[in-house]
């Protein structure tokens, strides 16, 4: 399906189910996968991307939360102000990803850094195929708040 530079935003996709998806260059900005109410505990993800190509997406204040990214490539991808908790990301590139001090994760920035690190570290020690390994060099934290820029990986 190719729905490259469509404009997503402010719909609401919980429960979709994007698989072999174009994305590029689409909007999402301030979508929402979640629900309004309780998760019940037998329910894994609300919203499942695999496959997909969102290279250049703009993802800015997007509610990701409990979302299931997987095999999907982010390439320069604008993530800044979105809503990661409890998002699983498995075997995606992730390269030059712009995150701000806004993007809400489920750990603070040093954990988040020292996760990250440790990812690279074990990807290139792995002997799974490259597919199943994820690539999240180049990850660009800024951190507006204390005015300086720190660089993720290599």
């Amino acid at each position: 399906m190719h729905l490259n530079n469509a404009d997503f935003e402010g719909a609401n996709l919980s429960g979709a189910f994007l698989r072999r998806c174009d994305l590029t260059g689409a909007n999402l900005n301030k979508i929402v996968s979640g629900l309004d109410f309780p998760i019940p505990d037998d329910v894994v993800s609300l919203l499942v991307m695999q496959d997909c190509d969102l290279d250049k997406a703009y993802l800015r204040d997007v509610d990701l939360k409990d979302t299931v990214i997987e095999r999907c490539s982010l390439i320069s991808t604008d993530i800044g102000g979105a809503n990661l908790s409890g998002t699983i990301i498995v075997g995606s590139n992730l390269d030059s990803c712009i995150i701000t001090s806004e993007t809400r994760l489920p750990q603070n920035e040093s954990d988040l850094i020292r996760k990250w690190e440790e990812l690279n570290r074990l990807a290139q020690e792995d002997a799974e195929p490259r597919e199943r390994r994820s690539s999240i060099t180049g990850i660009l934290i800024r951190m507006e708040k204390r005015n300086h820029l720190l660089t993720v990986g290599t």
